[in-house]
């Protein structure tokens, strides 16, 4: 069964632990890392090969 319940019966908090520990409502948690919006994604791959410093904020195209 890969769940292991952790004995606690009490009405309203029976709990299964997980790899990550008790669970006790909600989906399971997503992978690590943020979402990032593929034109971001484009305009910081862009950057990464460029070796000339920019001002704080980046260029005015990534600000924009």
């Amino acid at each position: 069964m890969g769940r292991e319940r952790t004995g606690r019966h009490e009405r309203g908090t029976d709990t299964v632990r997980e790899d990550r520990g008790p669970v006790r409502y909600g989906p399971p948690a997503p992978w690590p890392g943020l979402p990032v919006l593929p034109e971001l994604a484009e305009v910081l791959a862009s950057a990464a090969g460029r070796a000339a410093p920019e001002p704080a904020g980046g260029s005015a195209a990534l600000r924009e």
